[in-house]
């Protein structure tokens, strides 16, 4: 029997202990804890987009996906007689392992795909996010200015702020509202910031969490500077996009005007070789 036959299982075994060693043994040291109600980071975000899956359905899919990659190899190697696909397919499945994790940071500070992924699916939700946010920051502004002499409590401020909010956010007010009433007020509070997954939504829940403790003329500065934040956050991203509308535009100009003197230029040498050719002869 060839040499190679006989370390192809021997290859075969130790790539499937490998990958199960990687996959099963060892969970991520670096995966997000639960929040106290079972609401890590992957579950905040799952929720703020409205997909209905939970951080244990996503391992559970993603595990699924790896053991496949090394059964597939493995079956692969067993037809073609190649150790190299075994090993390929436990280090495709272990890399993938550690990279799709759904956590927020890989390798210290620097953002995972996962995270990356919901980023984008978020973009045009989050500009909903915001634009809904603006007006409720502006009803809290309103309330605090008209309840300056008799201050409302935090329960009552939230809940007209719920009625009023745009229906993207409404869920995210009253899930707030429902966990605030349970005596969950740190939680409830971390839950929407995740959930909005903005800047503002975050500086938003921190004014939220301290309604009951601030007096009505701080209330009313810090919701006008949050407001003229977003403000000038939406006025600098409408600049940015006439920048580039600009580029974008003066480049296709000058693509234009290029290709023009180009084709005046082909047209003035063909008719001066013309007229060469035409002398020649």
């Amino acid at each position: 029997m060839p040499s190679e036959y006989i370390a192809l299982p021997s290859l075969i075994l130790t790539t499937a202990l490998c990958s199960g060693w990687y996959l099963l043994l060892f969970p991520d040291p670096n995966a997000s804890k639960g929040s106290g109600d079972g609401l890590s980071y992957a579950d905040l975000r799952f929720r703020g987009l409205g997909i209905r899956l939970t951080e244990a359905g996503y391992r559970r899919i993603l595990f699924i996906l790896c053991a496949a990659l090394v059964f597939f190899s493995l079956m692969k190697t067993l037809r073609e007689r190649e150790a190299a696909f075994a090993l390929a397919g436990a280090l495709a499945a272990f890399y993938i392992h550690r990279l799709l994790q759904p956590r927020e940071h890989v390798f210290g500070s620097v953002r995972s795909i996962f995270a990356m992924a919901l980023d984008m699916l978020a973009a045009s939700r989050r500009k909903k996010f915001d634009r809904g946010l603006y007006t409720c920051c502006v009803v809290l502004r309103n309330l605090a200015i008209v309840q300056k002499s008799a201050p409302l409590s935090a329960d009552q401020i939230l809940e007209r702020i719920a009625r009023c909010a745009s229906k993207e956010l409404q869920p995210l007010f009253w899930s707030m509202l429902s966990m605030y009433r349970t005596g969950k007020a740190d939680q409830a509070f971390k839950t929407f910031a995740a959930s909005v997954g903005t800047p503002a939504g975050r500086a938003a829940a921190g004014i939220f969490a301290k309604l009951d403790s601030i007096n009505p003329a701080e209330l009313l500065e810090q919701t006008t500077a949050l407001i003229d934040a977003m403000r000038e956050a939406r006025v600098t991203a409408g600049h940015i996009r006439a920048q580039r509308s600009g580029v974008i535009t003066m480049a296709l100009a000058t693509a234009t005007i290029m290709t023009a003197m180009l084709d005046f230029l082909v047209v003035v040498v063909y008719m001066d070789l013309m007229q060469m050719l035409v002398t020649t002869w």
